[in-house]
């Protein structure tokens, strides 16, 4: 459920004191939107259940902080890398200079190993099938080192037989709805409370209050997006293929919804390249019919979503609604929604068609928009801008993968 920005305006906005007739007002406005292939009332109690289950993630953590370690490394293949770098990001914003974080691909540790790892360092993975081959190669070695390993996983698979018990937290949803954002939830908890402990996170127990209840606001943002979701889905199914761009907390789930869910499961063409390299190649090959999925963030990178103009003849901007949490300022990143008229109104975008120019008037960094020659001057002796559409500005997605 990446959430369109025509949304902003249609829901209401609620601060961290909002009542509780205020925060029942999304649910009842969708209360009576079908969500296809989807538990609505398994979500929600699945949602209850892994706050208690996030309480032993934290358990897991105080261990880990009191018996001290060198090196925390998340491991993952697949959706499953895509997931952690997201508390990758968060550890190494918010982490001190001594703390080590390093995000490893199970396949390419089990070939190339790590400089880094040592009996003293610690691992979190996870599997939802249980038996995903690379992790369990990569298990069984880091088990011989002595390496300690928390593995969200069922206990009773072949990865959780190699961990152990007492070292594994069952992710997987009794009813097969919303698994992507409760691993993430319970990442979280284990990566949050380790910062907790190192004295780097000051506010984890008002985290946990804040969202013990988002499984009802994430239900009712699907609601809410659904109708937008098949809109787009018909209006952009048939393209050739789809460019997604993202960055900073969102870049894992940026690539985690292009090939995962597109390219896996729908057997649809995409690319998905960072903010950073949009503009260093991959911009040449936008042309018409080429939709460009924006997935914006409140983080620091969000900047870099700004900083150039995007060509393209269907500019889609995958955002946030301001009414999806209480959450104060204080857990929220330095973008928040602040009602940009640019979000609420312009979603998509159809540009004037951009000109070439010949290969040998071009300058060196050519595939850069910016540095292409200046336009003639005017009347008034100032230089005449490119005709490029601009940017539009700030919108907010919540760590999440589509239902």
């Amino acid at each position: 459920y990446l959430l369109s920005n025509a949304n902003d305006s249609q829901l209401p906005s609620r601060g961290p004191d909002a009542s509780n007739n205020e925060k029942g007002m999304l649910m009842a406005e969708t209360e009576k939107v079908e969500i296809m292939n989807f538990d609505q009332e398994g979500y929600l109690e699945d949602g209850k259940a892994l706050v208690e289950t996030g309480k032993k993630m934290a358990a897991m953590a105080d261990q880990i902080a009191d018996e001290g370690y060198d090196a925390i490394f998340l491991m993952g293949v697949g959706g499953t890398w895509d997931e952690l770098m997201q508390l990758e990001y968060l550890m190494n914003k918010f982490g001190d200079r001594d703390l080590e974080v390093y995000l490893i691909h199970a396949a390419e540790w089990n070939v190339s190993g790590h400089k880094r790892m040592t009996e003293k360092s610690v691992v979190l993975t996870a599997s939802e099938s249980g038996t995903t081959p690379e992790v369990l190669e990569a298990v069984k070695k880091m088990k011989e080192m002595g390496i300690r390993v928390i593995a969200m996983t069922s206990p009773e698979g072949p990865i959780g037989q190699a961990v152990g018990a007492e070292g594994c937290v069952k992710m997987a949803s009794d009813h097969g709805s919303g698994g992507c954002e409760k691993g993430y939830y319970l990442a979280d908890c284990f990566g949050l409370r380790l910062l907790y402990r190192r004295g780097c996170f000051p506010k984890y127990d008002l985290f946990i209050e804040q969202t013990k209840d988002i499984w009802k606001d994430l239900l009712d943002i699907r609601k809410k997006f659904e109708p937008k979701a098949e809109e787009l889905a018909k209006k952009y199914a048939l393209a050739p293929y789809t460019m997604f761009v993202g960055s900073g907390a969102l870049w894992g789930e940026t690539i985690l919804f292009a090939m995962c869910i597109l390219e896996e499961m729908q057997w649809k063409r995409t690319r998905y390249i960072t903010s950073a390299d949009f503009f260093h190649g991959t911009l040449e090959l936008v042309e018409k019919d080429v939709p460009v999925f924006l997935f914006k963030g409140e983080d620091e990178c969000r900047k870099l979503l700004k900083q150039g103009n995007y060509f393209g003849t269907m500019l889609v901007k995958m955002g946030y609604a301001d009414a999806l949490l209480g959450l104060p300022h204080q857990l929220r990143g330095p973008h928040q929604g602040r009602g940009h008229r640019g979000d609420r109104h312009r979603r998509v975008r159809h540009p004037r068609p951009r000109r070439r120019l010949p290969r040998h008037r071009l300058p060196v960094d050519s595939h850069d928009p910016r540095d292409r020659p200046p336009g003639p001057l005017l009347r008034d002796g100032h230089q005449a801008q490119p005709q490029v559409s601009s940017l539009l500005s700030p919108v907010r997605l919540l760590r999440a993968a589509p239902g």
